[in-house]
This record gives C-alpha cells, sequence and structure tokens, in this order.
C-alpha cells in the first residue's frame, strides 16, 4: 500500500468508507448528484483533486468566465485553483496537490473549496 493509499483511506473512514484506496489505477472518482464526479488521481510527485461538473451548452461561456475569475490570485484561496473546459459542456475545477502537500487535512481543504466553487456556479 502506498503511503498515499494510507491517507485517503483515513479521508474515506471519516467519511463513512471503508478500504477507500487509489488501486492499480490510482484514480478515485465519487459521483455527485447534478452531473459533478470528484476525483483523486495520483501523479509521480503529487496529486490532482478534481471536479467535473457539466454545463448547459448555452452558458458554458459565461460558466467559463465566472469559474476563471474564482481562480485569479486576488480570491486569496488558501489552495491555488484551476479551472478549464472539457469539451463544449463540461467544466473541471483543479487543485494540485505535490507530495509534501498530500495530507488528510490539505486534501479535506481541497476538496471542501472544489465543492464550493462548483456549487456556487450551479446556485
Amino acid at each position: 500500500m502506498d503511503w498515499r493509499d494510507e491517507v485517503v483511506s483515513d479521508i474515506g473512514r471519516g467519511m463513512g468508507i471503508e478500504g477507500l484506496s487509489f488501486g492499480v489505477s490510482g484514480v478515485i472518482s465519487m459521483e455527485f448528484e447534478s452531473e459533478r464526479t470528484l476525483y483523486l488521481e495520483t501523479q509521480e510527485e503529487g496529486v490532482l483533486v478534481y471536479m467535473v461538473q457539466g454545463l448547459s451548452r448555452f452558458d458554458a461561456s459565461k460558466s467559463l468566465v465566472y469559474a476563471l475569475k474564482k481562480c485569479h490570485y486576488t480570491q486569496s484561496l488558501v489552495l491555488p485553483l484551476q479551472a478549464g473546459l472539457k469539451g463544449e459542456e463540461e467544466l473541471v475545477w483543479l487543485i494540485y496537490l505535490n507530495n509534501e502537500q498530500f495530507s488528510r487535512p490539505t486534501v479535506e481543504s481541497a476538496i471542501e473549496s472544489i465543492i464550493r466553487q462548483s456549487e456556487q456556479l450551479a446556485a
């Protein structure tokens, strides 16, 4: 078991999910309502924490502008947030955590930040 699996296993227990791990694929995905999926994906030097959120084709440009404004450094976010489009109808919110940052509190903070931004966009 990779040390990062121990961190996500601890996070999973906190959510009532036993045995959560990256497994062979190196990816964890959790589906939410409203066409949103949260991913944690291992990289050599860290972990990507990102959410893919469905968009209305007619509001995609407006939503992307909103998302990019939320990523601006003046927003004073604890963790650097990135956003972009996947195709024409999906928005991706992303936070990269290097291995030194990868701990339960930091991962939980990243997940909370991404979910909050996603919910604000959907409102």
